[in-house]
């Protein structure tokens, strides 16, 4: 029996959130095992809080917001782990040590003070994708994948051999 219709929040601290369905990761219902496995052996543990953030790719904006509309009831958590990224297979479970970073950026570009038709400035007022594009190009070149030696990072140096590994085990 539904507790709750589809698509209707229940959170004790009352946020506008719209869950969108299912994990696609095994992370959240792995955690919740582990822990149940805790109660039905009777270990003891320190309190859990699992927070979902299920925007996927699209940069989380409203991670932070729910971060801290939960605060009080997230409290001063002594460990976090980031349990979302992917699996090699589903024959076991995974470690990630490593995510990739995201950048966001918030860019307009104007070109000209009103609509013009291109057949009257075609060619003489830039085209305002164009111009984006060149911009990014400078931080990331689309030919060689280079990115700006400003975005660089060292590599740690774990990353290389489990990089080899993942490589042997995918047998490429």
């Amino acid at each position: 029996m539904r507790v709750s219709p589809p698509m209707q929040p229940r959170y004790p601290w009352r946020l506008p959130v719209r869950p969108r369905g299912a994990d696609d990761d095994y992370a959240p219902f792995s955690t919740m095992l582990a822990i149940k496995n805790s109660h039905n052996q009777g270990i003891a543990h320190p309190r859990c809080v699992i927070v979902l953030e299920t925007e996927e790719e699209s940069g989380s904006p409203n991670l932070i917001a729910l971060l801290n509309a939960a605060k009080s009831f997230i409290g001063d958590p002594d460990y976090l782990f980031c349990l979302d990224s992917g699996a090699f297979d589903y024959d076991q479970l995974w470690l990630t040590s490593s995510l990739r970073g995201i950048s966001l950026c918030d860019m307009t570009v104007s070109a000209g003070k009103s609509g013009y038709h291109s057949g009257e400035v075609g060619g003489i007022v830039p085209e305002t994708f164009r111009v984006v594009r060149e911009l990014l190009n400078r931080l990331d070149d689309p030919l060689t994948g280079k990115c700006l030696k400003e975005l660089e990072t060292e590599l740690p140096a774990y990353a290389r051999p489990e990089a080899e590994r993942m490589v042997a085990l995918s047998g490429a």
